[in-house]
């Protein structure tokens, strides 16, 4: 979407999706790490996503479980809605659909993969 001046709003810059599973304290160390770097969700989730996405597209092979972590039998998942660029959102679709990996998969491992290479060590 452009204004009258042609300048994109932000809102056509960033898409909506949602993946199930994050426990609540694991949502809560994304959260705090933004925080400590002054910066959005959005951002964070962005580039935790892009790296794994290199790294795969780098010829690294990733194990992904075959559910998500932190998901106890009988337990409700619980859906969180979360924004990401389009370009990130775009690349996960692609990589999760390349590799059959259900996105809240891959963005469970490529939060906690991003997280470590931080020296955070984020639970389940």
């Amino acid at each position: 979407m452009t204004d009258n001046a042609g300048a994109q709003r932000p809102s056509s810059l960033a898409a909506e999706t949602s993946v199930s599973g994050l426990s609540d304290e694991f949502v809560e160390a994304i959260r705090a790490y933004a925080t400590s770097r002054n910066e959005k969700l959005r951002m964070v989730y962005d580039e935790g996503i892009m790296a794994l996405v290199e790294r795969i597209k780098g010829g690294e092979e990733i194990f992904f479980p075959a559910s998500v972590a932190g998901r106890s039998v009988g337990s409700a998942w619980k859906a969180r809605h979360i924004r990401l660029s389009r370009e990130a959102k775009d690349a996960m679709n692609d990589m999760c659909g390349s590799l059959r990996v259900h996105k809240s998969v891959f963005f469970h491992r490529a939060m906690r993969d991003y997280l470590s290479s931080n020296g955070i060590d984020a639970p389940d």
